[in-house]
């Protein structure tokens, strides 16, 4: 009977203290000129992570409707933070293409693919994936409508307000 009553005990402090606490995953990449950057240095903004690679076609499908959404926030407390996975060995290849395309935003190197923190962290295991956060640093959909579908810009006001 005590040890029916400690292990009820036990899940009911795992669920109060952890299970009900916000999903605040922080993770980290580096820009181009090799600086960490974590989800944490954008607390009090939206933020909009896009999970992608310069080899994945879908993935490139939506930088146009990225950068409309990136011009259509500017002024705003909304970041966009693009994160790649291309293997490490890419890196160049990923300076290049971001050079290219002139991708703004926040432009960061994850590598690794499957490896990287991000995807560990999230269990994602297909791109593009857009996960939202709002302003706490709170994850509140790890399955974030794409850029081309209006439902994101709805999303994204609602967090604003």
């Amino acid at each position: 009977m005590l040890r029916k009553f400690s292990l009820i005990s036990l899940l009911l402090i795992y669920y109060v203290f952890l299970a009900a606490q916000p999903d605040t995953r922080n993770f980290s990449a580096y820009d181009r000129e090799g600086k960490k950057v974590s989800l944490s240095d954008f607390k009090g903004k939206v933020v909009l992570v896009d999970v992608w690679a310069t080899w994945c076609a879908p993935c490139k499908a939506e930088i146009p409707y990225l950068k409309e959404l990136e011009k259509a926030y500017h002024d705003k407390e909304v970041v966009v933070m693009s994160i790649s996975i291309d293997p490490a060995t890419d890196k160049p290849k990923w300076t290049n293409f971001i050079k290219k395309e002139n991708l703004t935003g926040v432009q960061l190197f994850g590598g690794d693919g499957p490896k990287s923190e991000i995807v560990r962290l999230h269990g994602i295991n297909a791109i593009p994936r857009f996960l939202l956060y709002n302003k706490k640093g709170e994850l509140v959909n790890a399955n974030a409508p794409r850029p081309s579908d209006p439902a994101l810009r709805s999303s994204i006001d609602q967090l604003l307000h």
